[in-house]
């Protein structure tokens, strides 16, 4: 029936990018404002340099394969991490259990289900854009995925996208 669901609760789509941000940023200061929303954890060298050791550690004794690559997925992700404390310092990200999760019924119209994802897309968009002018790069959307990538990297990191699809509900 193009009913818009947020957390068991009916929802106008006119309030769905304040419900997203306020996903993204409620608690971003670090403080636990609104607990309905996913906290903020700290990042900092010493916690990356740490991490990297400890993965690069258990890669290196890790002996099944499949298992090594989970390893070394996530032993990527703290060396952006690490590249992203480089460049902007000590920072804060989501936490890595915090995800948006997009389900539809196979009776949603399509232009209601590309709605959705555009908003969603736009609020990670929007914020990556106040983060890349708090960092004096401009607009995010204007950065170059070419000569810019490091700065787009950093960005990601920063602000990440959190949204993944459920199979559909019939």
């Amino acid at each position: 029936r193009d009913e818009l669901l947020v957390e068991d609760e009916f929802m106008l789509l006119d309030n769905l990018e304040a419900k997203v941000r306020a996903f993204y940023m409620d608690n971003s200061s670090g403080n636990d404002v609104n607990p309905k929303m996913p906290m903020w954890e700290k990042v900092n060298g010493q916690i990356c340099q740490q991490k990297i050791t400890e993965l690069t550690l258990a890669m290196e004794a890790e002996q099944d394969e499949k298992i090594k690559g989970f390893i070394k997925d996530d032993l990527e992700k703290w060396e952006k991490r690490k590249t992203t404390f480089e460049t902007v310092g000590p920072f804060s990200e989501i936490s890595g259990s915090a995800v948006i999760q997009l389900r539809n019924q196979s009776n949603t119209s399509y232009g209601l289900y590309i709605e959705i994802q555009n908003i969603l897309k736009k609020v990670v968009n929007d914020l990556r854009d106040e983060k890349s002018r708090e960092l004096g790069w401009g607009e995010y959307r204007e950065l170059d995925p070419k000569e810019d990538i490091d700065k787009i990297n950093v960005l990601k990191v920063l602000i990440p996208e959190r949204i993944i699809e459920a199979k559909i509900e019939i």
